[in-house]
């Protein structure tokens, strides 16, 4: 009888340490998950820099590291949002300065022309001003075409049909719309367009509207060059996921732009819309680089004022 009282003393005892320490490791795991709610609590206000410090493996730890890879990737979309709200912000503002220089010019020649400061009796000088009002409504026609077809790449809108295509023959055709301008400037004109076909996996009006932002970049804003060049080349390049693919290189030795500014435009730190450039300049680059990376390439440039302005797309094979 007194081994039996002793056993099931024993055994109270044991249980009553049991039930203790169980208490304590629910208390301390309670106290954990509190902590891990504030956290919580601070985060749904507004604070996303937030985190919960919390060691060991329990199931508190692996609440609070799962919270915490939460804020993070939280904290980081919401620093991408604010960034990309910046540069919007930049280029409304870089766009309403180049929208509004066209219209004021516009309306300061109709307004000439309909007070009669130009009359009837100076024929030459009303075709002038008329020629005036016509390339200036044409820059603004561009200028709003070129903002309305980079916010459909910017929202996904735009799908590209790709098909295999000959290269060199879209540059060849591309370069020939400009002959005219590059003949009227007077530069020296270096084409080096393969023969044969060069095979890619594109679609033809994206490639197209590539080369024709890139040159006429160079046209519009490359003053003071004395030679322009085109160059297609096969590649195979060791480095990167492109392999064999061809590049074309669009090049002068105008005025070029200043340092860093193709960086954040083409860079790979680049937001998606950027004010930095100016009216149409800005808005081809960026449409050019969206587009290449539609197609799988990658559209690089290199600046050095009067000796060599570059802008260099790489596209992969077709396999």
């Amino acid at each position: 009888m007194t081994f039996a009282f002793a056993l099931a003393g024993a055994l109270a005892a044991a249980s009553a340490v049991a039930a203790f320490a169980l208490f304590l490791r629910l208390r301390s795991l309670s106290y954990r998950v509190d902590k891990v709610s504030r956290v919580i609590e601070r985060m749904a206000t507004g604070n996303l820099a937030a985190r919960a410090m919390l060691s060991g493996s329990d199931a508190a730890a692996r609440l609070a590291d799962a919270v915490n890879a939460f804020a993070e990737n939280a904290q980081q979309r919401q620093e991408a949002w604010m960034q990309r709200e910046r540069a919007q912000k930049r280029l409304l503002a870089s766009i309403s300065h180049d929208l509004r220089t066209p219209i004021t010019s516009i309306l300061g020649y109709v307004g000439a022309l309909r007070q009669g400061i130009v009359g009837e009796e100076a024929p030459e000088e009303k075709e002038r001003y008329l020629d005036i009002i016509h390339r200036k409504a044409e820059d603004l026609t561009a200028l709003v075409d070129d903002l309305f077809y980079l916010t459909r790449l910017e929202s996904g809108d735009l799908v590209l049909d790709l098909q295999t295509i000959d290269l060199a023959e879209v540059l060849r055709q591309s370069v020939l719309g400009f002959a005219l301008q590059l003949e009227a400037e007077g530069a020296d004109v270096q084409i080096h367009i393969p023969e044969e076909p060069c095979l890619v996996r594109a679609n033809e009006s994206a490639l197209r509207r590539i080369f024709s932002n890139l040159i006429s970049n160079s046209v519009r804003h490359g003053s003071g060059k004395t030679a322009f060049g085109v160059d297609l080349r096969s590649e195979h390049l060791t480095s990167g996921p492109l392999g064999e693919c061809y590049q074309v290189t669009i090049w002068d030795n105008g005025q070029g732009f200043p340092p860093g500014a193709l960086d954040r435009v083409l860079g790979s730190g680049r937001t998606r819309v950027d004010g930095s450039f100016s009216g149409r300049a800005g808005l081809g680059l960026a449409i050019a680089r969206d587009l290449t990376e539609k197609l799988g390439g990658v559209l690089t440039a290199r600046s050095v004022p009067f000796e060599r302005t570059a802008f260099t797309l790489t596209l992969p094979r077709a396999r």
